[in-house]
């Protein structure tokens, strides 16, 4: 009976109360170096596109604050400038900004009537203005980034004014805040009407 017990409590496989059946025993394995590593690297590959995606391809670039009007831009390099003649003066929540125009420009304008076919584009020539439209940007202070908030705008015109004249009028903005700085203001031409030469 002794030898019996002995047999059964000796170092074998551990088998399951009531039966002969052997259980299985989980071994628990160590990670290897490599496996180890090449989660990290995975985990930091993963990372760095997650970072590259949020800031470089889905970023929206900064709106900027200054109203660049490429027709504007254009009527200044041909001669046809608006620019600051005064100080601007305020009546309750009306401004009146004092804007210089001065007209050097030279463009090819058509005579009135039906293009004729095989015409010939005219020569640049002096043009006398009709009407020209003046836009004028009102900025606040300038941001941390160095950029400037627009905070309201005005339109105004000047009218019949001859190549190599100036003449200054009052363009008048609504509703700029009581804040504002009397300098950040920046006039634009928009838009122009020249006078038609006869044929």
């Amino acid at each position: 009976m002794a030898s019996a017990q002995s047999r059964s409590s000796g170092s074998g496989p551990a088998r399951r109360a009531g039966t002969d059946a052997p259980v299985d025993v989980p071994v628990r394995r160590r990670l290897l170096p490599i496996t180890i590593f090449l989660a990290a690297l995975i985990g930091l590959v993963a990372l760095g596109a997650t970072v590259f995606a949020r800031y470089v391809i889905w970023s929206t670039p900064e709106t900027p604050t200054r109203e660049v009007n490429p027709t504007a831009e254009a009527f200044r390099r041909e001669g046809l400038i608006a620019e600051k003649d005064g100080k601007p003066r305020r009546i309750g929540d009306q401004i009146y900004v004092p804007v210089k125009v001065t007209n050097n420009y030279r463009a090819s304008v058509a005579p009135p009537g039906t293009p004729t076919p095989g015409i010939p584009t005219p020569e640049p020539t002096d043009v006398h203005v009709e009407v020209a439209t003046i836009v004028v940007f009102f900025y606040g202070n300038q941001t941390g980034t160095g950029l400037r908030p627009i905070v309201g705008r005005a339109d105004g015109q000047v009218l019949d004014l001859a190549h190599g004249q100036s003449k200054t009028v009052e363009v008048l903005g609504i509703g700029i805040p009581a804040d504002w700085n009397d300098e950040n203001w920046e006039p634009q031409i928009t838009s122009v009407v020249p006078r038609v030469p006869d044929r």
